[in-house]
């Protein structure tokens, strides 16, 4: 099986397209937070980008979605990693 170029390539059989938009704004923000951080002018604007992206980091807390598994009970996104 082909492995997909990117997080976007990811679509998990029986998710909603509610569910799937939720990951892509998820990462999207991640990202976005990441790179405003490297970019910061100043302390103030480094704790406030940092505490909007610890607030984004807490909803991989959640418990995973049952979609987010093969039917081995592995992860999709070890498969990426490898």
């Amino acid at each position: 099986m082909d492995q997909p170029d990117s997080d976007t390539d990811w679509v998990f059989v029986g998710d909603s397209n509610e569910a799937v938009m939720q990951r892509f704004i998820h990462r999207q923000n991640l990202e976005h937070f990441r790179e405003r951080l490297a970019e910061a002018a100043d302390e103030a604007e480094r704790e406030r980008l940092l505490k909007l992206f610890a607030e984004e980091e807490t909803k991989d807390q959640s418990p995973p979605d049952k979609s987010d598994y093969d039917e081995d009970g592995e992860r999709y996104e070890a498969q990426r990693s490898g």
